[in-house]
């Protein structure tokens, strides 16, 4: 998968695979954000506040939050300057 923003193209529908995942298990949708963009390296306590930020929410709005939040970071930024290829 790329992970520049640019070619980042996935469907944050309620019933796309994400959304799918998210109906199942919000910490499964966050563990599945973790491998796409941060290589599985997501810390513990972001993992945490996303959860808290996501916990209540709707399933569709669980997958645009989350992805939202995990891309938006700066955890996010240094996986992809750490794992860049030249």
């Amino acid at each position: 998968m790329n992970n520049k923003i640019a070619g980042f193209k996935t469907d944050l529908s309620a019933t796309g695979t994400l959304g799918q995942i998210a109906a199942a298990s919000p910490a499964n949708l966050v563990d599945t954000l973790s491998v796409m963009f941060m290589h599985g390296q997501m810390p513990a306590d972001m993992r945490a506040q996303i959860l808290t930020a996501i916990g209540g929410l709707g399933t569709a709005q669980q997958v645009r939050v989350a992805t939202y939040l995990v891309i938006t970071s700066s955890q996010y930024k240094v996986c992809t300057k750490t794992w860049a290829k030249p």
